[in-house]
């Protein structure tokens, strides 16, 4: 089969180097380089460092912006002649796809462009994200699909929550969920979940709780609760990877009386995080809103018992492994926190969701997107063959 042309702008490397949208289309990238069906591409800004782990992929720099001196007199004169060179390069594509990794929609595309729609955070939540920047995130967001040609959706909720805010047309649309990384296949040394477990808690038992720590996430609802749950002062709670404290979560820390309960891992590597989830007592994730959920998968990935959200796309995540709890009450993320403790032993059932998870391989994933890409390249090549019929 010839190889067809992928074509991923980085630009979700630029924004969020190690989040879960960066670490998904690394894995999907180093896959999609692995076969002989998929000649990819991936395009960095200038001064953008090209992602760790990275292997055999072909990465293209985007022109850097034209300066015309003196710079505040041609400003606007840089700014176009730079459009120009920018339009000039995307217009150079002539076969196969791009693919947006972070709503983008480049001017001058000629191949048709496929969009992951990620989630509807912003959308679903207004008033937790009212800033400027905010605005402009949904402004991009629109743009982008209104340019795209095909659709992506990592879960069923995603692509459910986006017909009912957007008009999607009868564009191609898929839903293709997302693996773990490599690095979760395999069951770290005994030594190394030790000392991640020395390290962290000083070797006193400890819920887990992984990722940013926006309000969508709902770590003061889940905090509210720990800080009356009857096993407290025996279980810790670790709030990994979502940065330092910031003032108003201490001082909501400090009034709920658990400073000595709760710890705090601003940035984990890789290779500390899937210790964590091994040497965890379970995991727990309170989000209101998720498109995915991938720190449940990771979870699940490592047999590490879950406690989760009903909440959004984590049911259809987590499958029948998770204790759930409704995000919104204090009750039922408590009574959740002591299910999913008494279950730790429960070898059958965390054992089960560990090899269900460990399935579906990125490879799988690659495959399915090249079948959509090619999908959608014949759809555009009818499209563009029928007269008056426009793409």
């Amino acid at each position: 089969m010839e190889p067809i042309a992928v074509n991923i702008d980085g630009l979700i490397y630029a924004k969020q180097a190690h989040g879960g949208i960066s670490r998904n289309f690394t894995n999907l990238i180093n896959a999609f380089a692995e076969r002989s069906d998929a000649d990819v591409n991936l395009y960095l800004e200038p001064g953008v460092a090209a992602p760790e782990g990275m292997s055999a992929v072909r990465v293209r720099r985007l022109p850097g912006d034209v300066q015309v001196r003196p710079s505040r007199v041609f400003n606007g004169l840089s700014a176009s002649f730079s459009d120009r060179r920018r339009r000039f390069f995307w217009k150079s594509l002539s076969s196969g796809i791009f693919h947006s990794s972070f709503y983008s929609s480049p001017e001058g595309l000629r191949i048709p462009q496929v969009l992951t729609m990620h989630d509807s955070i912003f959308e679903d939540y207004p008033l937790l994200f009212s800033s400027d920047r905010h605005r402009q995130h949904l402004a991009e967001k629109q743009r982008a699909l209104r340019a795209c040609d095909a659709l992506v959706f990592p879960s069923e909720f995603a692509k459910e929550r986006t017909r009912e805010n957007y008009n999607i047309g009868e564009r191609p649309a898929v839903v293709i969920p997302h693996a773990v990384g490599p690095l979760f296949y395999h069951v770290p040394s005994k030594s190394h979940v030790d000392a991640m477990q020395q390290e962290i808690a000083g070797m006193r038992p400890f819920l887990l709780h992984v990722g940013s720590r926006y309000l969508h996430k709902n770590v003061p609802k889940l905090l509210q609760a720990f800080s009356g749950w009857e096993q407290r002062t025996q279980i810790a709670l670790v709030l990994a990877g979502g940065g330092l404290l910031q003032p108003e979560e201490q001082q909501l820390i400090s009034s709920l009386g658990i400073e000595d309960d709760v710890f705090v891992w601003p940035r984990m590597s890789d290779h500390e995080l899937h210790c964590a989830y091994y040497a965890a007592t379970a995991f727990v994730f309170p989000s209101l809103s998720e498109g995915f959920g991938f720190p449940v998968l990771e979870a699940l990935a490592c047999g590490c018992p879950t406690a989760c959200s009903n909440a959004a796309s984590l049911p259809e995540v987590g499958g029948n492994a998770p204790v759930y709890f409704d995000p919104v009450e204090t009750d039922s993320i408590r009574s959740a926190l002591s299910e999913v403790v008494s279950l730790v032993g429960d070898k059958a059932r965390w054992g089960a969701a560990r090899e269900d998870v460990n399935r579906r391989k990125w490879k799988d994933v690659a495959g399915e997107y090249l079948n959509f890409y090619r999908r959608v390249v014949a759809s555009d090549s009818a499209s563009s063959a029928t007269p008056g019929v426009k793409r």
